[in-house]
């Protein structure tokens, strides 16, 4: 999955801005809240953070470029190689002989749970209230 990098407007006013500085190349591994670039507007310079994490795929524009506008896209994250470091976090799955154990064990608890459901005494129902009358009660 690809994100786009956009200008941004780091002022109302701001309708383009100027690419003064790379501060990563294709290829480069980021993460959200790295800084990316500096933006040059007519009144400062300002670092540009990402928000998405993944890998620079393409930068479509070069260092000095002159009046971007903004929201157009300016770089290409990929975030191909994020599911694969999320996926590696991820618990291996369990081999067949483990699945028969597990499920044995899901079939044991279900039929305990009916039978504690089974076991319940219900002489409480004639002390139950309704929410309303404990409120009531409550702020009494």
């Amino acid at each position: 999955m690809s994100v786009k990098i956009l200008m941004p407007s780091l002022s109302p006013t701001m309708t383009e801005g100027n690419l003064t500085k790379w501060l990563v190349k294709e290829g480069d591994l980021i993460k959200s809240g790295d800084v990316i670039a500096e933006i040059e507007t007519d009144k400062a310079t300002m670092e540009v953070e990402t928000v998405d994490e993944g890998v620079i795929e393409k930068l479509l524009y070069k260092e000095g470029e002159q009046s971007i506008p903004v929201n157009s896209t300016i770089a290409i994250l990929s975030g191909d190689n994020n599911e694969e470091e999320k996926n590696k976090d991820l618990p291996e799955k369990p081999k067949d002989n483990e699945d028969s154990s597990i499920s044995t064990n899901n079939i044991v608890q279900k039929s305990s749970l009916k039978e504690n459901k089974q076991n319940i005494d219900t002489s409480l129902d004639e002390n139950l209230i309704t929410m309303r009358q404990a409120i009531r009660d409550a702020m009494a």
